[in-house]
């Protein structure tokens, strides 16, 4: 899972920091580690400004040797040394005997976890608001394959010069989290990540008129009872930690792997538009997934839901082209609500237009909200989109979207998203909340 490059800068501070932390190194530092981390106390600097100097000086004092604790009861195949930067700043140097990955993370995020806890016991028993950490960890390999020429001037020179670019990875990595994220929280991630465990659920897309099926959406949830079973949660810590694409990607092929659709239906895969970021997207790696299994590309639709705007809208439209040519099909995901608006719909043109649930919610009772509904409808027919409306709860919201000419829906009513992956052999009308 590499990381991301990130436009993070690296201010005259920082590289000050990442100096006296790589002067420290220079004597005994000899052999370069299998991964670097970098962690720092979030909100550093209010804290100071809200408590003092003399209350500040002593919370450091409780942070180094948090540090010091935490990482010294590690796995004692996995020599720790960490480095201090500055303040708050600290750098840690990770080596396995093994080179185990695995336990190279275990040990940092459960590092993370003891300090994060001990810091804010200390803080609760000094009637202080508690603390989070920000935190990244970078593996070399991983740097290896991202970093291709230095873009940041380094005092150093050979293996000192190396760490100084790799440090600059995990401090962009850790900065580039807009909240923190809680160190269990990115331990049951990695436990998704390397075993498995999501879930895949469907749910029935019906016409309207006849309730006949379209085809079934691919949902995702996280382990049962964990802390990242809602599929919103999952996806924000993976995005945070920066490996939504990897996620994605295990996504795409469970669902694929384990779909059971007649060769009329569809299937509807949801991704997000920085995919245009995974070179395997790119490279035909769902093509090959499907030559595996029964299904055609014309049977796959790309869902795309715009969380964010659009960064690169050319490459993006680019990669909507190259994957049209190759048989698949587009829709865009929440329109009337976000980012998902009306030049997305004009420029993309997707085959299937899906109303956000929020538009469609008692639409029976909202005459704006049914001119809307008609309006998406009116676009869509002129480039031959089909418009299913999303979220659709009870009979009146149901009667109401046949009235505004909607084709077809989702939601309740209509059928709940079903666990696909303990599913054998089933009678489809089964899966139906109406009637059919």
């Amino acid at each position: 899972m590499p990381l991301l490059q990130t436009s993070v800068g690296i201010s005259n501070l920082t590289r000050l920091g990442i100096r006296h932390a790589l002067d420290r190194t220079h004597s005994n530092a000899t052999t370069r580690p299998d991964a670097v981390g970098y962690l720092e106390i979030s909100e550093f600097s209010t804290f100071e400004l809200r408590h003092g100097r003399v209350r500040t000086d002593e919370f450091l004092k409780e942070w180094t040797k948090q540090l010091c604790n935490s990482f010294s009861n590690g796995d004692r195949d996995c020599r720790v040394t960490v480095y201090q930067a500055l303040d708050d700043g600290m750098y840690v140097y990770l080596q396995d005997s093994a080179g185990d990955r695995q336990t190279l993370e275990q040990t940092f995020y459960s590092a993370i976890l003891k300090i994060e806890q001990s810091l804010n016991t200390f803080l609760k028993q000094s009637e202080l608001p508690e603390c989070h950490l920000r935190y990244a960890l970078a593996f070399h390999d991983d740097f290896v394959k991202t970093h291709t020429a230095s873009t940041t001037s380094a005092p150093f020179e050979g293996f000192q010069e190396e760490l100084f670019q790799w440090m600059i990875q995990a401090y962009r990595a850790a900065k580039r989290q807009s909240t923190p994220i809680h160190p269990l929280e990115h331990v049951e991630l990695l436990q998704i990540l390397e075993q498995g465990t999501i879930r895949i659920f469907e749910q029935p897309i019906l016409n309207l008129r006849t309730l006949d099926p379209l085809g079934h959406e691919c949902l995702m949830r996280g382990p049962s009872f964990s802390r990242l079973e809602a599929p919103l949660t999952l996806l924000s810590i993976a995005e945070k930690a920066g490996v939504m694409l990897h996620l994605e990607r295990m996504i795409r092929q469970r669902a694929i792997h384990n779909a059971k659709v007649d060769d009329r239906m569809k299937l509807f895969i949801n991704i997000s538009p920085a995919i245009i970021s995974d070179a395997s997207f790119r490279a035909g790696e769902t093509l090959r997934e499907l030559k595996k299994t029964q299904l055609r590309p014309d049977q796959i639709v790309f869902e795309i839901t715009e969380h964010h705007a659009i960064a690169e809208y050319s490459s993006f439209l680019h990669l909507v082209s190259h994957y049209r040519s190759q048989g698949f099909q587009i829709a865009i995901d929440d329109v009337g609500a976000g980012h998902s608006g009306l030049v997305t719909l004009m420029q993309v043109k997707p085959d299937y237009v899906k109303v956000d649930m929020e538009l469609i919610r008692d639409i029976h009772l909202d005459p704006v909200r049914q001119e809307i509904a008609k309006a998406i409808r009116q676009i869509s027919d002129r480039f031959g989109g089909i418009v299913i409306a999303e979220g659709i709860e009870t009979r009146e919201e149901l009667n109401c979207l046949h009235e505004c000419g909607i084709e077809y829906g989702q939601g309740f009513l209509l059928g709940r998203p079903f666990p696909r992956e303990k599913e054998g052999e089933y009678n489809e009308q089964e899966r139906f909340a109406i009637p059919m």
